[in-house]
């Protein structure tokens, strides 16, 4: 039978000087386990990181476990480059909305106040212009933008004004159509790649083209989201995601509520099936496998907390004004046409009335230097245990993992610290696996 590899290097008696290379094999063999599973550990620390399936470890073997998503359910934030420790939010109901807007109409201009018409860019650039001198900072445009016949200095003044607000959003209606065309630039920088959805993507709606692409050169400070899916069937349901070449391409005015919860698109989180979370601290929007949300019908949209004309914005007051965020939409008789987003305060009040998150609740981690000796310790022991026979050192290796994830267990429940399980697992596994390997060749000898 095999013996073990420590046991057999020690098991041999120094008769004569030959066998004295036993003892600097052991030797040698066991500071180049405790070495080599020592450096793993390490190196897992350090990359836990850059490594998903050692997140995977960490999540599964943490004490804080990611719970089923529901209102009264603990979730936690994503981790952030650097980041030790776990920040938990309870997810809480919905609450009545309040939409904080300054809503400004293009109407059907009866007093002619409008320099060039109907809804000319020149036009929009000055009630952007003058909703800008009213403190607002941040716009969600929801008509069209899209004039082929105007020259390039008309479009180019729109352009220009949307350009100093702090942030934007426009919207455009986009299709499937058999001839694709290339994500536009605009497009790609208000969109995430599909890496970074965590879960299946292949049921949302699939999207190539712009139907009335954005005649003006969109600003650096703005986002441009759908308005409809052109090629969907209309349901019910409200599409909320789409997939353009490898990315993922927004609602309109989801974008929207992404900005005012102060989130990059790199800090919302989609998981399909289940919800949207707009940033650590914002709303979690639920959604199906086909990426839509079911509105609720029985919920009544509140007025915005001002409403002015964009022909008249230029004599609104700013006195008593808190506003920063304003919504441009048309609702004329004529100039109805030019929307976009059809009833876009319906649809944020739909979407904002949605679980959010909750105060955030902090687990600290381990310091860095009690979790190097805890790993050198552990590999110690994982050592010392390959000295044993094969049935005996697999059932200590095990016995260790139990014990270490109930101590643990204890310390996050006692004094509220947490530490990731994976560099313990790996430098444990690797001294495991190493002294089973090296065992056979050397009882041969």
């Amino acid at each position: 039978m095999r013996k073990p590899l420590l046991r057999y290097l020690k098991s041999q008696k120094i008769t004569n000087p030959r066998k004295t290379s036993f003892v600097r094999l052991r030797r040698s063999i066991t500071a180049f386990l405790l070495l080599v599973s020592l450096l793993g550990g390490l190196y897992v620390q350090l990359s836990s990181s850059q490594h998903g399936w050692v997140s995977a470890i960490d999540r599964a073997l943490a004490p804080v476990q990611q719970e089923k998503f529901q209102v009264g359910a603990k979730v936690a934030d994503p981790p952030s480059p650097g980041q030790r420790g776990i920040t938990i939010r309870k997810v809480l109901g919905p609450t009545p909305v309040k939409l904080d807007y300054l809503l400004c109409s293009i109407d059907d201009d009866p007093e002619q106040i409008n320099a060039f018409g109907l809804y000319h860019p020149a036009d929009l650039a000055i009630t952007c212009l003058n909703l800008q001198n009213l403190g607002i900072q941040r716009s969600f445009i929801a008509t069209h933008l899209h004039w082929p016949d105007l020259d390039i200095a008309s479009n180019g003044t729109l352009s220009t004004a949307i350009g100093q607000f702090k942030q934007a959003v426009i919207a455009t209606p986009l299709r499937r159509q058999f001839t694709a065309s290339p994500i536009s630039p605009a497009f790609f920088r208000s969109s995430v790649p599909l890496s970074s959805i965590d879960g299946d993507v292949s049921l949302f709606p699939i999207v190539n083209h712009q139907s009335h692409p954005p005649t003006i050169e969109v600003p650096e400070n703005t986002w441009i989201g759908f308005s409809k899916l052109e090629s969907e069937t209309d349901v019910e349901s409200l599409p909320l995601l789409a997939r353009w070449d490898q990315r993922i391409v927004f609602y309109a005015p989801l974008l929207h509520l992404i900005q005012e919860a102060g989130a990059t698109l790199n800090e919302v989180r989609v998981e399909p099936g289940s919800f949207i979370r707009l940033g650590n601290a914002g709303h979690f929007i639920p959604i199906d496998a086909f990426g839509r949300f079911h509105p609720n019908s029985a919920l009544t949209t509140p007025q915005a907390a001002r409403q002015i004309s964009s022909a008249m914005s230029a004599n609104t007051s700013i006195i008593g004004a808190r506003q920063e965020a304003a919504i441009i939409t048309a609702r004329g008789m004529d100039t109805d046409r030019f929307a976009a987003v059809e009833a876009p305060l319906d649809q944020l009040t739909q979407l904002l009335h949605t679980p959010r998150a909750g105060n955030p609740e902090t687990v600290k981690r381990l310091p860095v230097w009690a979790e190097i000796t805890l790993l050198f310790l552990l590999s110690l022991l994982g050592v010392r245990c390959s000295g044993y026979s094969f049935l005996r050192s697999s059932t200590s290796y095990l016995t260790i993992i139990i014990l270490l994830w109930v101590v643990l267990l204890i310390l996050y429940h006692s004094v509220h610290l947490w530490t990731p399980m994976s560099s313990y697992l790996s430098a444990l596994l690797i001294c495991w696996t190493l002294s089973t390997i090296l065992a056979k060749p050397l009882a041969r000898s």
